[in-house]
């Protein structure tokens, strides 16, 4: 029916247009879960409207701990956060509510909830390691929240 020469021709007509199929098939499929995936992106500082900073007293930062207002902020270095956004973690009764209206510096340092650790604000006997660490949570606070002002001495504040 078919010369032998034409059969050659149709069978490559044909793996061709397999081959071309198949390549279709993928980069449509490619694309759909492209569309249809999250894909990771490396973590943006957040962009919020510009914040009026201001200075606390460590007792006026104690004040916002979840417990006497809505808004929670924590001190690191002396910068004051405003994590009220995660008042799961922060808020009264959750894990990490020891740090609400404190200077957290320390406990975070030494990766700790001790009291004792978040009452006490001298770093001068960090470890190399707990510095480290300290310094990745800042990063990891820079990245997540406000920054709303900074942590001043009583005397300071009645300078200005």
């Amino acid at each position: 029916m078919f010369s032998e020469e034409t059969l050659e021709q149709l069978t490559f007509v044909n793996i061709t247009l397999i081959l071309l199929i198949i390549i279709l098939v993928i980069k449509t499929l490619s694309l759909l879960i492209s569309l249809f995936t999250e894909q990771p992106s490396a973590p943006q500082p957040i962009k919020t409207r510009k914040i009026e900073q201001r200075d606390f007293t460590k007792e006026e930062l104690f004040k916002f701990n979840g417990q006497t207002s809505d808004k929670i902020y924590i001190s690191i270095k002396g910068t004051v956060y405003d994590v009220s956004s995660r008042s799961n973690f922060y808020g009264p009764g959750c894990a990490y509510s020891i740090f609400a209206g404190r200077e957290a510096s320390r406990a975070l340092a030494k990766s700790s909830l001790k009291v004792e650790d978040v009452e006490n604000t001298d770093l001068s006997d960090l470890t190399g390691s707990e510095i480290s660490t300290l310094n990745d949570w800042i990063q990891n606070y820079d990245m997540k929240y406000p920054v709303i002002g900074k942590v001043v001495e009583i005397q300071d504040k009645k300078d200005q």
